[in-house]
């Protein structure tokens, strides 16, 4: 028929945003004029959405209620105007737009045929008539490095391993370029792919990409990446990342001579350095040290402390918003060599600190805890470097993450979130 026709001209194509119109009665019912009940017409409008958001989800389709469809804005919202539906009306309509034009089909009308619309076969005959869809996918590029440069002129290739591509656009790889604000987007049909992000000033990143169902957990229409600056011999960096909240977490990084966090961003000993305290969710929160050379090793002999040669990591919720369990948070080890060890925060527990691994500096072992606890962790320095006196029993004594607080202003980083802020409801660590 005339959708059959409009596919033919090339009018409806693989990478149309689609919408179906629901125009339903809402008198009330019954009565002693109109039979049956309202719930039935809000039952179909209802149903329609649930097939769209499971076995129709890769149509990516919009379904409005009582409102007729007039264009998508350039930021993708759609444009609508409301509707007055007419008495005994259960109309569903297939609309979309082409070019400046809008193209609308009609669907099942129960005015005209006197029946009720089954969503189910009007989705299964939609799926079967229409192309295999290509979706918008925006994948972030951002520095580790929180306030760093923005990977501008990343090359992003995507290696399709299973995918549905009757339009033949993809080939076997499909490259971008991130712009100035580190995204770069692709169109690309549902299905499975390698991911490859190469930068002259960053370590090459890869990655599986899955592009699926979202009652799966696999549609992320917008990717943050990772990269992280190369690093040279010796240096050893750990990075926090997660989601919108909670808003403030803070990486602490306890070394043999000092508790390295946001009130104390440096241990000269190890040129180690937390590079900034990020307070509106995401981060990144990166700490850069020294592998253990052995004149930090012989001032460790020197005071009989030769057992402290780890860096001991942990996370605190400064924040009150959300939990950990909820934040996404991940932490990563980075050496010369790539990403070493990868943990992501427990999915269980209760408290406002991520007990998360140790470090050995002297041949990067990693020894894993894992948990999430009540109280602050707490570990012993060497006290006074470069003069010490004794080993301490607690790191607790160079201050307390709970009881620290902070000042009321944003840093310039922090108010530099527009484009994550842009796609928030799509984040995905």
């Amino acid at each position: 028929g005339e959708l059959a026709r409009l596919l033919e001209e090339g009018k409806l194509t693989a990478q149309s945003r689609l919408v179906l119109q629901v125009e339903y009665c809402t008198a009330e019912r019954p009565t002693a004029s109109l039979r049956g009940s309202t719930e039935q017409y809000l039952k179909i409008l209802e149903e329609l959405k649930e097939r769209c958001r499971t076995s129709f989800w890769e149509y990516n389709t919009r379904v409005l209620g009582n409102s007729r469809f007039e264009g998508w804005t350039s930021s993708r919202v759609a444009v609508t105007k409301p509707i007055r539906p007419r008495i005994g009306a259960c109309e569903i309509t297939l609309s979309w737009q082409h070019l400046s034009n809008i193209y609308s089909v009609n669907i099942h009308s129960k005015v005209s045929s006197r029946k009720w619309p089954s969503v189910d076969a009007i989705t299964s005959d939609l799926h079967n008539l229409l192309p295999v869809q290509y979706h918008e996918i925006r994948f972030l590029l951002q520095n580790t490095t929180a306030g760093g440069v923005i990977p501008q002129g990343g090359k992003l290739t995507l290696n399709v391993i299973q995918a549905l591509d009757p339009l033949k656009l993809l080939g076997k790889t499909l490259e971008g370029y991130a712009g100035v604000d580190g995204l770069v987007t692709v169109n690309i049909p549902a299905g499975s792919y390698t991911a490859t992000i190469q930068h002259d000033l960053f370590e090459t990143e890869t990655l599986s990409y899955e592009l699926g169902p979202p009652e799966q957990g696999l549609y992320e229409p917008f990717k943050r990446i990772m990269l992280h600056s190369k690093i040279v011999p010796g240096r050893v960096k750990i990075v926090l990342i997660w989601g919108a909240q909670p808003a403030d977490l803070d990486l602490f990084v306890v070394t043999p001579f000092a508790k390295v966090y946001h009130a104390c961003k440096q241990d000269h000993s190890l040129e180690c350095l937390l590079d900034s305290d990020m307070r509106s969710g995401y981060g990144p929160e990166t700490v850069t040290l020294s592998l253990m050379d052995d004149e930090a090793y012989g001032t460790l002999l020197m005071y009989g402390a030769s057992h402290l040669t780890k860096a001991h990591i942990y996370v605190h919720q400064h924040s009150t918003d959300s939990s950990l369990p909820s934040s996404n948070a991940v932490l990563q080890v980075i050496t010369e060599d790539g990403v070493i060890h990868k943990s992501h925060v427990p999915s269980r527990g209760i408290g406002n600190f991520w007990d998360a691994f140790s470090v050995d500096l002297r041949d990067l072992n990693i020894e894993v805890r894992e948990k999430i606890t009540p109280s602050e962790p707490s570990f012993e320095v060497l006290r006074g470097n470069p003069d010490p006196q004794i080993v301490m029993s607690s790191s607790k004594e160079l201050g307390m993450a709970m009881y620290e607080t902070k000042p009321d202003e944003m840093t310039s980083q922090e108010k530099s979130r527009s484009v994550l802020a842009a796609h928030e409801g799509f984040i995905s660590v």
